[in-house]
């Protein structure tokens, strides 16, 4: 018999975690991933998900040879039979192992796409492969001369995508590929890492979007709180019964497909509870619940779970009908029309009249457009990429001057509000409107002591207020963001792919909540997302660019 090949990939009880000094220099130890393991082998495509902060990209910097310099790191990682150390993840990364990062910072601002994604000296014959990976991503000849910056959120992950893979890697690892793409464009880019997967490539796909994951994966890792807490067949996901962890089954019933109901609590951060990490949320905890709880095989998967071991299912459900969620109070269409009429008649409302935007660069984005939010609606925005919807939300929010047109809050130009401006903006791309010197304690305060009850109804943890942007995920950066904009003088609220980068349980949470919030105070609410269904769910109506 000849030599077995070893899988292209292997974890085995990987840890991560950092060191970090508090007030008096006194030294503490922040895990982010624990006793982690797992296999991925050529030609297969395994999905990684979880909630933000539950150690996702803090794997994939680990496989990449990136994690900072105060990360303490156990357990091994395999390349081929190899162990992966940093000599030769640093020699084999951007070749055979690449990186499809989360933030599209990644883009170099001074350089046109064409020679970014080509590379600064290629030749004639690299160019035109870089041409065809950007066409095949719908980015035409257009896009190659642009900078960054001319690119929407969508446009630029997608270039950021065909840099990445343009050398034909063997391993990819693609973190969060897909927030902010319009559902056909995600759809074009799966199905790229799929057709690599099945050419022999071995794609490591690290999202918190479960049901696109589940779309292309042949298997699905789900993580809490750094854990592994089941490995299932992708097929498993077709239904709730043949799931076997709680918190798994909360994840598929979160879906808007599937009742979009939100999971109480939040994941632990810090030290872990004794026992099971998800004990304090399970609706079905015991006593066992509290001992250590080992990884084993069960079914055709793995699970860490007291009650699931063993058993091959369970009891669930299949997926119920979705009609949209009600917000506590909410009017008929009939009540919405009257009321949004009486209070266009007193001229309150946030409008957008006959507004034409162009960028310096002459790129007509805006022409003539009109929109109307009264006090309390929520109005769903849906288009894709590149259609204008964050340019939108900038003119709204007086982040851009219109050429033609003008923004009236409650009849008042907006330019002449002043102070606190009653037009808040929640942006796509956390990271990228927080200050990184800054604690977020300092950060959330810009706009003034925040809300106790706000801070417990997003999960902001206590002590993630002494905590620097680079110490949180996305996910958890965006709570802040959002509170930060929900200060007492908000009016109205621009909410940009705000729960993009989120879970679906997060999202359920974070979306019932902001429902809620903006009916108590009478907040309009532009919610702009490429996800028609949770649109369906939380908007009032909806418009389209």
């Amino acid at each position: 018999m000849g030599k077995q090949t070893p899988p292209l990939l292997q974890v085995r009880g990987l840890s991560v975690g950092f060191g970090r000094y508090g007030r008096g220099f006194r030294k503490s130890s922040l895990a982010g991933v624990r006793d982690l393991s797992f296999t991925l082998n050529g030609g297969e495509l395994l999905a990684v998900v979880g909630a933000s902060g539950s150690g996702k990209s803090l794997l994939a910097h680990r496989i990449l040879g990136i994690l900072p310099a105060n990360a303490a790191v156990g357990g091994q990682v395999l390349y081929e039979g190899r162990p992966l150390n940093a000599a030769l993840a640093k020699r084999l990364r951007g070749r055979e192992i690449v990186l499809v990062p989360q933030n599209v910072s990644y883009l170099d601002p001074m350089m046109r796409v064409g020679p970014q994604v080509a590379g600064p000296h290629a030749g004639r014959e690299q160019k035109e492969k870089a041409a065809r990976v950007l066409a095949g991503y719908g980015l035409g000849k257009e896009v190659q001369g642009k900078y960054p910056f001319e690119l929407s959120g969508g446009m630029a992950r997608r270039v950021l995508i065909a840099t990445a893979v343009l050398g034909g890697p063997r391993l990819v690892v693609a973190d969060e590929p897909t927030p902010g793409l319009h559902p056909a464009a995600a759809e074009r880019v799966l199905g790229h890492f799929k057709e690599m997967a099945q050419n022999g490539a071995g794609v490591l796909l690290i999202t918190h979007d479960l049901e696109a994951a589940l779309k292309v994966a042949d298997r699905v890792v789900v993580l809490y709180a750094g854990q592994a807490i089941e490995e299932a067949p992708a097929a498993s996901f077709a239904s709730e019964a043949a799931l076997q962890h709680p918190y798994t089954r909360a994840l598929w019933r979160a879906s808007p497909a599937h009742g979009f109901e939100a999971l109480p609590g939040t994941q632990p951060v810090g030290e872990l509870p004794q026992g099971c990490a998800f004990a304090p949320r399970c609706p079905r905890r015991g006593p066992r619940c509290g001992e250590p709880v080992p990884y084993v095989q069960s079914g055709p998967g793995f699970v860490r779970c007291a009650r699931a071991q063993g058993q091959a299912g369970g009891a669930g459900r299949q997926a119920p009908p979705a009609p949209r969620r009600a917000a506590p109070g909410e009017e008929t269409e009939k009540e919405t029309a009257q009321k949004n009429g009486a209070a266009a008649a007193q001229g309150k409302g946030l409008r957008a009249e006959a507004v034409t935007f162009d960028y310096p660069c002459g790129t007509r984005i805006l022409e003539c457009f009109d929109l109307a939010v009264a006090p309390g609606e929520r109005v769903g925005v849906y288009a894709p990429s590149g259609r204008g919807k964050t340019t939108l939300c900038k003119l709204l929010a007086s982040y851009e001057k219109p050429k033609q047109g003008r923004i009236l809050v409650d009849g008042v130009p907006l330019e002449q509000c002043r102070g606190y401006c009653p037009v808040q903006l929640v942006w796509q791309h956390p990271e990228q409107v927080v200050d990184p010197r800054l604690p977020l304690g300092r950060t959330l305060a810009e706009a003034g002591a925040p809300e106790e009850r706000l801070m417990n109804a997003l999960g902001i943890q206590p002590d993630w207020l002494a905590r620097y942007p680079a110490e949180l995920s996305g996910g958890e950066l965006q709570r802040f963001c959002i509170a930060r904009a929900l200060a007492p003088g908000t009016r109205y609220l621009l909410a940009d792919e705000v729960s993009a980068m989120l879970d679906l349980s997060t999202q359920a949470q974070l979306w019932s909540f902001l429902v809620e919030e903006c009916a108590r105070r009478g907040i309009g609410l532009v919610a702009v997302s490429h996800a028609k269904p949770l649109l369906d769910r939380v908007c009032t109506r909806q418009i389209t660019l």
